[in-house]
């Protein structure tokens, strides 16, 4: 019983190094220009952003947030709601800003990047979504969310706390795909 309870502690703690010692980089992006992107899409993405993550996330999953919404926004403008309540967090509107315009591609076309607060432990690319990484989540298994193709933002926001930058916590999840800065 003892050797059973030690495999199992050195499993989970091989699913939690995992992140922190993946060279994943498959991630590309291009120097920030200036954005064409208008100020209402500022306050929709930041709005969302906001209703999406849990306070006290950190930046950098904030940022990746920003992004997914970025890309799903230039992808289908009409899955968000225009009708944008008081946003409570000066730092996500700045962000939202600051990013106004990045989107993320995959074969050099706009691609919608699913995504959900918690995963099943794991996720996978499902049949439309080539670019979404079979990934540990382990993270996640307490929480026991359901879906697995997208991005967990419980994921991304533990994987920026053990250090990870945006772009790296976006590889952990997504394959193939370039950042795409403002023209």
């Amino acid at each position: 019983m003892k050797n059973k309870i030690i495999g199992f502690l050195l499993i989970l703690l091989i699913l939690v190094m995992i992140p922190l010692c993946a060279a994943r980089k498959t991630v590309r992006s291009e120097p920030p220009k200036k954005s064409a992107q208008p100020d209402e899409s500022v306050k929709i993405i930041a709005y969302a952003a906001e209703k999406a993550l849990p306070e006290g996330c950190c930046d950098e999953a904030l940022k990746a947030l920003i992004i997914i919404l970025n890309t799903n926004y230039k992808y289908n403008k009409g899955l968000f709601d225009k009708n944008v309540g008081k946003i409570n967090n000066s730092k996500t509107e700045k962000y939202a800003e600051m990013l106004k315009g990045y989107y993320i591609t995959y074969n050099k076309k706009t691609v919608p990047v699913p995504y959900f607060r918690y995963s099943a432990g794991f996720t996978s690319p499902g049949k439309s979504h080539p670019y979404i990484r079979n990934s540990a989540s382990p993270w996640d298994l307490p929480e026991n969310g359901k879906s697995t193709d997208g991005v967990s933002l419980n994921g991304i926001n533990k994987l920026c706390g053990l250090g990870l930058d945006y772009k790296s916590a976006l590889g952990w999840y997504l394959k193939d795909i370039e950042i795409n800065a403002p023209s």
